[in-house]
């Protein structure tokens, strides 16, 4: 189970810290430049980035987390892409996981955008 250590969901700065199930702290930042998922080290841990992403990376990752049913909600202020991101991190469990999920994630999103583009393009 993951404990949530810090979490303040508001403007300009949306800032979590969690300690994920395999004992890793991992902090979700999430303001105008995008997102940044870092692992915090520890006494045999180092402190790295495990993933960073621009706004329109958070929207798309976002939108293909969510039905559209809360999709709808998080338009209403009851989810935002704080709670969407950090449930994610806890569902995966691990920084390790949770770099490889993100960085699958931006790579299938960019790989979109591209096929979109040349196909705009003839």
């Amino acid at each position: 189970m993951a404990l949530l250590i810090k979490y303040r969901n508001e403007r300009p700065r949306h800032f979590c810290e969690v300690e994920l199930r395999s004992g890793e702290r991992v902090a979700v930042t999430v303001d105008g430049d995008g997102i940044i998922i870092e692992r915090h080290g520890s006494s045999d841990t180092s402190h790295n980035t495990l993933f960073r992403g621009g706004p329109d990376a958070i929207a798309e990752i976002c939108g293909a987390l969510v039905s559209n049913a809360a999709a709808s909600n998080a338009s209403r202020g009851r989810m935002t892409p704080l709670d969407i991101i950090l449930a994610a991190v806890v569902a995966l469990g691990s920084a390790a996981k949770v770099r490889k999920a993100f960085r699958e994630a931006s790579a299938i999103i960019a790989e979109h955008r591209k096929k979109k583009m040349t196909r705009s393009a003839m």
